[in-house]
C-alpha cells in the first residue's frame, strides 16, 4: 500500500511541478538577473560582443536547473516571449523600469532580437546538460 501512495505522490508532484514550472522559472531568472545586476548597459554589451548571459551562472545554478529540467521534462514553455514576460512582470520597484526597457530593446532591436534567441537556446541545452 505504501508503495501505490509513493507512486502515486510522485505523479501528483511530477504534475504539479509542471504546472508551476513557467512560474517557478520566471522567478528564477528573474532573481538570477537581479543578482547579476543586469541592466541595458550589460545587455548592450553582451549583445555587441555576442557573449552569453549565463556564462556567470555557478556549477550550483546549473545543478538545480538540470535536477529541475529533469524533473519537469518538456521545456517548451522556455521562449523568447516567456523571458520577455519574466521582464515585464518584474516587480521590484528597483529593477521595474529597468527590466521593462531591456524587454524593449528585446522586441524592437532586431540584434538584441536575435541575442536573445540564442540565450534561450543556451539555457535550455544548459537544462539537459
Amino acid at each position: 500500500m505504501l508503495d501505490k501512495f509513493k507512486a502515486y505522490a510522485d505523479i501528483f508532484s511530477r504534475g504539479l511541478a509542471k504546472e508551476m514550472a513557467p512560474e517557478v522559472g520566471a522567478s528564477i531568472i528573474s532573481r538570477l538577473l537581479r543578482d547579476w545586476q543586469v541592466d541595458r548597459s550589460a545587455i548592450t554589451a553582451k549583445v555587441e560582443q555576442d557573449a552569453s548571459l549565463w556564462e556567470q551562472m555557478t556549477d550550483e545554478h546549473r545543478k538545480r536547473i538540470v535536477f529541475a529540467a529533469h524533473r519537469i521534462g518538456d521545456l517548451n514553455w522556455i521562449t523568447e516571449d516567456w523571458f520577455i514576460d519574466v521582464l515585464l512582470k518584474e516587480r521590484s520597484p528597483q529593477y521595474r523600469d529597468e527590466f521593462r526597457f531591456i524587454a524593449g530593446m528585446f522586441l524592437n532591436i532586431p540584434e538584441c532580437s536575435e541575442w536573445l534567441k540564442k540565450q534561450v537556446r543556451e539555457l535550455k541545452s544548459i537544462a539537459f546538460e
